[in-house]
């Protein structure tokens, strides 16, 4: 299987789960609220949710990846001298130079950064958070 093939299923299992995760019915997401990420540790990127994709009615194109390791130097940037002019200029740049499985640019969702901590931090492969409509 071709990078573009695993990474378009990938898309597929995404949409999926943002889909029922988003549901009316599951009463878990206000709105948009929420998103949903892999980790392909062979490769050390990962596809989440792009900025403004609603999660009940995700695409197979609203999923962009990035690289783990310059989501986390940016991360590990904010750690060690706090927010800066130029750490948010490298945040936004990482966000806005995610590609869909097609390799067209579109701006990752800003809770990015959360979704590479939990890879990162808790070696974990999916990771999905909501914020529920009875907060």
């Amino acid at each position: 299987m071709s990078a573009q093939e695993s990474a378009t299923l990938v898309s597929k299992e995404l949409t999926d789960l943002a889909r029922k995760a988003g549901a009316a019915d599951a009463d878990l997401v206000i709105l948009a609220e929420g998103n949903c990420a892999y980790f392909d540790s062979a490769t050390g990127r990962f596809a989440v949710k792009a900025s403004g994709a609603v999660m009940g009615n995700a695409q197979n194109a609203d999923w962009v990846w990035l690289d783990l390791g310059n989501g986390i130097d940016v991360l590990d940037e904010a750690l060690c001298n706090g927010g800066t002019p130029e750490r948010e200029a490298r945040l936004n740049t990482l966000l806005a130079d995610a590609v869909t499985a097609d390799g067209q640019k579109r701006k990752a969702s800003i809770e990015t950064p959360l979704h590479a901590i939990a890879f990162h931090l808790l070696g974990v492969s999916w990771s999905l958070h909501t914020h529920p409509t009875p907060v």
